[in-house]
């Protein structure tokens, strides 16, 4: 009897690798047809720019019918093209700045260089009514909202990454420090309302064993100011150890059996834990270092009673160094982050709407500029500074208001990315 199998059902990543793959071949074929419609139009706009009003109205009729349905299938295509790029290139950073790039290209650029190496053809395709011209110059505009739309959503989203990244605790940047790399999180002591406000002893990475006879806990301070801590400086952990092997002592009981000192180097490959005890805290019995004869004060000891050891053998370029590559220190950058982001976010939009009036001023200025420029430059020996690039911005608030938004957004991402550099990267 043959053995027959059922066939399971198709896995879910079975199922992501198929609609990729499509959405893939989708992406090819749409951008395909984009690019055979627009060497369609552009075919028309060149054939059509100077013979339209010799045309008879038949001929007009037909062309001006096939550029409309070419425009009306461009537009679909180009939507279909859009969506399949958002979805497979969605998580790259480029597409965004990508599309809202060609976006303004499509807006300002095709109709300021047709203008101006045309001759001011745009002036006499509104007085002759050419509506082949106007129709393909339309569907630049459309095109570039179209790909402004998913550009803005992608270029927002990767401000939204930024900031959940950056504000979010990540084991694979911790893992690689060299002062406290292995050590894990505990209950932090907290009081601080606001996080990049917390000492180095309200932070998750501060061990309670250490902390109760850390001079900079005693003394209210924070380490990375001193340059001196837990994670770093010998002293402090050895002090902080007699503590822990007098609990040792006590909880064993045994006064009689010799008590082996344990190594300090394996306690702190063991995250600095070290071993609690139930039992009330003794006085440290063991034999103390010159530097540390007296026990450190009690909490509420003012901070310029308690004796914070200071190592002279290290320049202070390398204990900044310490600083930037210890845990606790990086988790006080990351709270800060967490706190000055959606300062930067908001800052920057509200600044653009009470300074509206400045930018505005500013970009005609520019677009000014772009045509002086650009009438120079050209080889029509009848060029002039027209105006072009700054009656596109005058003639629409729409248009005006699209560049100031996509400056704004750029504005507002070059800022994250700034913020980052200087917190992560230069450890402001």
């Amino acid at each position: 009897m043959p053995v027959s199998y059922r066939s399971g059902g198709v896995s879910s990543e079975r199922t992501y690798q198929i609609f990729m793959d499509w959405t893939r071949r989708i992406m090819q074929l749409a951008a395909l047809a984009t690019v055979i419609l627009y060497a369609y139009l552009f075919y028309g706009l060149f054939v059509t720019a100077g013979q339209w009003g010799t045309l008879f109205p038949p001929e007009q009729q037909r062309i001006a019918t096939n550029i409309s349905g070419a425009v009306v299938y461009l537009n679909l295509a180009l939507g279909i093209f859009l969506l399949t790029v958002s979805i497979l290139y969605y998580d790259e950073e480029p597409t965004g700045y990508t599309l809202v790039a060609i976006s303004v290209l499509f807006y300002y650029g095709l109709p300021f260089l047709i203008d101006q190496f045309m001759g001011g053809k745009l002036q006499e395709w509104t007085t002759t009514k050419n509506v082949v011209a106007l129709s393909i110059l339309g569907q630049f505009k459309i095109a570039a909202i179209m790909m402004a739309v998913p550009g803005g959503i992608l270029l927002a989203r990767d401000i939204f990454v930024r900031l959940v990244d950056g504000a979010q605790r990540s084991s694979e940047r911790t893992s690689g420090m060299q002062y406290g790399g292995s050590v894990k999180e505990e209950e932090p002591v907290g009081g601080a309302l606001i996080g990049m406000f917390a000492k180095c002893w309200q932070l998750p990475y501060c061990r309670d064993a250490i902390r109760k006879r850390c001079p900079i806990f005693h003394a209210r301070t924070r380490c990375w100011r001193q340059r001196v801590g837990c994670m770093c400086e010998e002293n402090v952990i050895r002090h902080a150890m007699d503590a822990i092997i007098n609990k040792q002592i006590i909880s064993f009981e045994k006064p009689s059996e010799p008590v082996r000192k344990p190594n300090i180097s394996d306690v702190l490959i063991e995250g600095l834990g070290g071993v609690e005890s139930e039992e009330p805290e003794a006085e440290p019995a063991l034999e103390r270092t010159e530097e540390y004869s007296k026990p450190i004060p009690a909490p509420k000891v003012d901070s310029r009673h308690v004796k914070i050891p200071h190592n002279t053998s290290i320049s202070m370029a390398a204990k900044k160094e310490r600083c930037r590559n210890c845990v606790i220190y990086n988790e006080h950058q990351r709270l800060k982050y967490q706190f000055f982001a959606p300062v930067v976010v908001l800052a920057v939009p509200l600044l653009a709407y009470f300074k509206i009036e400045i930018i505005s001023d500013k970009l005609h200025t520019a677009l000014k500029a772009v045509d002086s420029v650009m009438a120079r430059l050209s080889l029509d020996p009848n060029a002039k500074n027209a105006g072009i690039a700054q009656s596109i911005t005058s003639s629409s608030k729409f248009a005006e208001y699209m560049v100031i938004g996509c400056m704004i957004v750029i504005a507002v991402t070059m800022s994250i990315r700034f913020l980052e550099y200087c917190i992560f990267k230069l450890k402001i």
